[in-house]
């Protein structure tokens, strides 16, 4: 089947790949697991292995498809994941996994923050990009302090671009992502991914050139430092000590 470019399709062409991604779920009977994207099936015919419970969303209706005759067994939903997972309610907690196209990234980040969280993420995505939402303090960026926020990451291993199909024109990495089980409602969430935003904003520079001086004063904040010499764990302290009182 041929892949359609402007939804990013590039497919696993290697076993090895898969399996290391499966395996880091630590897949029970009691999972409920969630794929985003099945495509051609690589991780899809090993999830299909394990005694969990399978959640498959496909946005291409030829690949839907193509999974539903497969695999009867898993649930095959024919809808953007942008759309579905904001709005999936679990009954206990999930796992989610799945090969991130590079241009909705940043989306498909802040759609697993809205949402409920999943216990383990494990993810493939561009190799920069991994790398960066797995910096530590000193090297964060907004979208690795957002994450870092909500989930311990861990950068597992670099995939070479070789082993997909097209092959793309960078590498790629898995990364595993595990909730911090930190509860926050959704408007909640958004009013932290604004102030975030904004402390993120002109990275280069001193807080006290983002945030005004009753700002600083208001949050505490040193205006000698740089956003990324804070960590994710003090910036949410600072907002959530704010929105408590």
């Amino acid at each position: 089947m041929k892949q359609i470019k402007a939804l990013g399709q590039n497919f696993l062409t290697t076993t090895t790949v898969p399996k290391l991604m499966v395996d880091l779920l630590d897949t029970t009977k009691e999972d409920t697991i969630v794929e985003i994207g099945p495509g051609e099936g690589a991780v899809t015919k090993l999830l299909a292995e394990t005694p969990a419970n399978i959640i498959a969303i496909e946005l291409d209706s030829r690949f839907a498809n193509l999974t539903k005759q497969k695999y009867p067994s898993i649930n095959v939903i024919n809808e953007n994941v942008l759309d579905w997972l904001p709005d999936y309610s679990p009954k206990t907690y999930y796992k989610l996994i799945g090969s991130i196209p590079y241009y909705i990234t940043s989306p498909i980040f802040h759609a697993i923050v809205r949402a409920t969280h999943p216990k383990i993420a494990v993810i493939l995505l561009q190799k920069e990009v991994g790398q960066r939402i797995c910096a530590q303090q000193d090297d964060t960026n907004y979208l690795s302090a957002l994450i870092q926020t909500f989930f311990t990451t861990e950068y597992v291993h670099t995939v070479d671009r070789s082993y997909f199909d097209p092959v793309p024109k960078v590498d790629s990495a898995i990364i595993k992502l595990t909730s911090k089980d930190i509860k926050l409602d959704k408007e909640s969430i958004k009013k932290y991914e604004g102030f975030l935003h904004k402390a993120y904003s002109n990275p280069r520079k001193m807080l006290n050139k983002v945030f005004n001086i009753h700002e600083l004063q208001q949050y505490n904040l040193e205006g000698n430092k740089r956003a990324q010499n804070i960590s994710a764990e003090e910036w949410f302290n600072i907002f959530n000590d704010k929105l408590i009182e």
